[in-house]
């Protein structure tokens, strides 16, 4: 995300691609990975845009990062498949020789409309701990129907649910 030819997109979008594949961690990082700002729709010519890309401990086969976009703005994603880019952890060099797409801002910082946690619900006993992964989406949107992906910190509550409600 944000969807390929999308041309409203939250300036302050996490962007995202899957693999069909996992990825070997050392090959996600900055270089491999590139956003540039482009001075027109076809995306010519433009500016790179500094990203920071965490290197997951694990293989993975989705990534994301973000930055914050310039309103009403056309914007190129460029994912790397040669030897300098995404590598499967079975050796296939993933993406090539490259795959790229491109969209445009709106001029909206969009905020949180809703949250999804994974899993969506547990049972703990007794001192147990479980991660569980929270992710923000906006309102729905041209670009997206069900809402874009946003990052931001977030301050969250503990909550424990017994027979009698939700303490």
């Amino acid at each position: 995300q944000p969807a390929a030819s999308c041309a409203n997109s939250c300036t302050n979008v996490m962007i995202s691609f899957e693999a069909n594949k996992n990825i070997k961690p050392s090959t996600i990082k900055k270089g491999s990975i590139k956003l540039l700002k482009c001075r027109e729709e076809n995306c010519l010519s433009g500016t790179t845009v500094n990203i920071a890309v965490a290197e997951p401990l694990e293989p993975v086969n989705r990534v994301e990062f973000s930055n914050t976009l310039q309103p009403n703005s056309w914007y190129q994603v460029t994912v790397l498949g040669d030897a300098s880019g995404l590598i499967a952890v079975d050796g296939e060099l993933l993406a090539v020789p490259s795959y790229s797409w491109k969209f445009k801002t709106g001029n909206t910082v969009c905020g949180v409309s809703r949250i999804d946690v994974a899993p969506a619900g547990g049972l703990l006993y007794g001192g147990a701990s479980y991660e569980y992964r929270a992710r923000a989406y906006s309102k729905a949107n041209s670009c997206e129907s069900s809402g874009q992906q946003i990052p931001g910190k977030f301050i969250w509550g503990d909550a424990v649910r017994t027979a009698g409600g939700t303490v």
